[in-house]
């Protein structure tokens, strides 16, 4: 059987599970069975980390998948931290907007992209995913966002539910009840303004990273992106 049939047949058995307990099982299972997937882990893991470790603090982080930015994002990230009050001397933004990932696909894009968003949700130094609703339905089926309303300010949370820019996904394996995971684009004009998403049927979400800790600078980076 192809490895990654292999790997789609693992997570059908832990469908189940929430996405922490998911993280530690796939963590254990690639570097068991997949000799690539122990290569490409464990450079992202090192590569991640000494980046990070070696370079200023991290305020924010975000991976953007299928979109592809016009602007100059660095440039973009250094205008957040001003405006929220940081000296971009001091502290680092991310925003990452160079991966690619298809539903249903194991090309070399998608499993690097795969990989990459794993690594980092496990170690925590990602707080937001950027993608298409399609690839932020197919994570929040796996619990992997936050609950909005345990990190989100009640009248900001309201502001977007009242202008229907919420989506809603079950984020207890326990539970039935749905609870708002993301955030359409359209809520963003900084967002448009870069352009990356700037194509047919894109409909890009904005989703928090369940692993994430970094509410204030997270509420701080979506005022910013609403401006």
């Amino acid at each position: 059987m192809p490895v990654m049939d292999e790997i789609k047949e693992q997570q059908e058995k832990v469908k189940q599970r929430d996405f922490k307990s998911r993280l530690s099982y796939f963590w254990d299972y690639y570097k068991v069975h997949t000799i690539v997937a122990i290569v490409t882990v464990f450079v992202l893991s090192v590569f991640i980390s000494d980046f990070i470790e070696g370079q200023k603090d991290c305020i924010i982080y975000t991976l953007m998948f299928n979109g592809y930015p016009t602007g100059d994002m660095e440039a973009m990230m250094d205008e957040f931290l001003v405006e929220s009050g940081y000296n971009p001397d001091k502290v680092n933004a991310f925003l990452e907007g160079n991966l690619t990932y298809t539903i249903n696909s194991t090309d070399d894009s998608t499993v690097a992209s795969m990989q990459k968003l794993l690594v980092m949700a496990q170690s925590g130094t990602v707080d937001f995913l950027i993608a298409n609703d399609t690839v932020i339905d197919y994570y929040a089926e796996q619990f992997m966002f936050h609950d909005l309303r345990d990190i989100l300010p009640a009248d900001m949370l309201q502001e977007y539910e009242q202008n229907d820019y919420l989506i809603y996904a079950k984020t207890d394996p326990e539970s039935s009840d749905l609870a708002p995971v993301g955030i359409k684009g359209e809520a963003f004009p900084r967002l448009i303004a870069t352009q990356a998403y700037d194509y047919e049927n894109a409909n890009p979400v904005i989703a928090a990273i369940c692993t994430s800790n970094r509410v204030d600078n997270m509420i701080q980076f979506l005022n910013y992106l609403e401006k």
